[in-house]
């Protein structure tokens, strides 16, 4: 839950702090960070007590 809380605000203070665009590194990598997150959400499997 932290990371994804943490990839949203870097992303938005990316966006939202600066009237230019980001670098092309940093967007690519800030966009690989969520699909991780992503893909983790996707196969991660709910365990009941």
């Amino acid at each position: 839950m932290l990371l994804g809380q943490g990839c949203v605000k870097a992303i938005r203070n990316l966006t939202t702090h600066t009237t230019t665009q980001p670098e092309p590194d940093v967007a690519l990598e800030s966009l690989a960070a969520l699909s991780l997150l992503a893909r983790w959400i996707d196969i991660a499997q709910v365990i009941t007590a």
